[in-house]
């Protein structure tokens, strides 16, 4: 088997964070393996973020209109983008396989790391119209998320607080990773490290240094094909009606994000396929997709009281890996009001306060009807359509 090619994009500001101790048995074990890793260290990098007309050398093509996308994609052509960015560009022509590392914030990535995604994944050598999904530019290429989170994996279940993590996780993983037409693996998710003991840390740590053992023999997570569709403006690039039919008396929808108005399927973007039974790299029975959380009877009541709404990463604080990065991870400093947060953002965003009600041009409050033969066509538009009022309150503010 030829030498593999790994690059890590990694954003955490710490070089004591569990998210610096990933990194390092990350390194540590595709080393061992023979795989040459490249490292994006953004903060490390100052990597800039923000999207601007200096990402393009030289003129614009429509001076009276500055559009991102087209300019980045003409400068792309031409060879006038800027230098940071076609740098990154080339590790990831290099890379079999890119890993993203980093702690949740707000459900989605920091924001170093969005605007690498942004300014790097340009139009033209990252995606067209042509080629995208799983005909995508990257269709030959692995990628994957590998994060922390301030929440307990129950948080993050259909019936908890957060809601479904497989929901969290599409826009990313669909959105961005398999658009671009990377082969998504499952993510590697580290349940609330912050708030587990040692003992627990340090077997996230383990599970995740075994599942690189078997990583490159694992099959990528399902999406819908580009097949299922009809993929013109004249067909609005909607699933063929031979498709929808198809589905009618299935149980659940093709993925998360075209359910359907069904059930989702389950775990669709959490949970990897079984690997390639002619491969003899198979992953250990005991691999971890997504790191457990510590003992509910002993280690996880660290977790019980964890505040719903944490704080934003301390920036001046030692956290919650060892200096030296070692598998070992210590507990979080309990003298550190943030520590319990450090890596994670759980709060959902706030609304918008210069929009009064942007998801309705209209503002409209009666939503439309629910379709009888929809299973869950109750809440299909649930992110999209106002509820009505409440029928027992005449005035749903109150009059003083």
């Amino acid at each position: 088997m030829s030498q593999k090619t790994v690059l890590i994009v990694y954003a955490h500001q710490s070089p004591g964070s569990f998210n610096a101790a990933v990194r390092n048995v990350t390194v540590k074990a595709l080393e061992e393996q023979g795989c040459r890793v490249i490292m994006s260290d953004l903060y490390a990098m100052n990597f800039r973020a923000n999207a601007t007309y200096d990402d393009i050398i030289g003129d614009w093509k429509n001076p009276e209109l500055f559009q991102y996308g087209e300019e980045t994609m003409h400068a792309w052509k031409e060879g006038r983008l800027s230098e940071d960015i076609v740098a990154e560009q080339n590790k990831i022509k290099e890379a079999d396989l890119v890993i993203f590392q980093f702690p949740l914030y707000w459900f989605s990535v920091p924001a170093i790391m969005k605007g690498w995604m942004d300014r790097v994944l340009t139009q033209g050598f990252a995606f067209s119209l042509e080629k995208m999904y799983n005909n995508g530019v990257f269709k030959d290429k692995k990628a994957m998320l590998s994060f922390s989170t301030g929440a307990m994996p129950t948080m993050f279940r259909p019936d908890g607080i957060n809601g479904d993590i497989n929901v969290t996780l599409w826009p990313l993983q669909n959105g961005i990773l398999h658009f671009c037409g990377f082969q998504v693996l499952a993510p590697q998710i580290f349940w609330c490290p912050v708030h587990s003991p040692h003992v627990a840390r340090t077997a996230m740590l383990e599970g995740w240094q075994a599942r690189l053992k078997g990583l490159f023999a694992e099959r990528p997570l399902t999406f819908a094909p580009c097949e299922l569709f009809d993929l013109s403006f004249q067909g609005g690039f909607l699933l063929h009606p031979s498709v929808r039919e198809e589905y009618r008396s299935l149980p659940y929808g093709i993925t998360t994000g075209h359910h359907l108005g069904k059930p989702l399927p389950p775990d669709n973007q959490i949970t990897a396929q079984p690997p390639d039974e002619n491969s003899g790299n198979s992953a250990s029975e005991d691999n971890q997709i997504t790191a457990q959380p510590p003992d509910e009877d002993s280690a996880n009541s660290a977790c019980e009281d964890n505040q719903i709404t944490p704080q934003p990463p301390d920036e001046d604080s030692a956290n919650s890996a060892s200096e030296d990065n070692q598998i070992t991870a210590q507990p979080p400093d309990e003298n550190s009001a943030n520590s319990a947060c450090e890596d994670n953002q759980i709060t959902p965003q706030p609304p918008d306060e210069d929009s009064a009600n942007s998801a309705s041009e209209d503002n409209q409050i009666t939503p439309q009807p629910p379709d009888e033969d929809s299973a869950n066509s109750a809440s299909e538009d649930n992110q999209i359509t106002a509820q009505p009022p409440d029928e027992n309150s005449a005035n749903s503010a109150s009059e003083d």
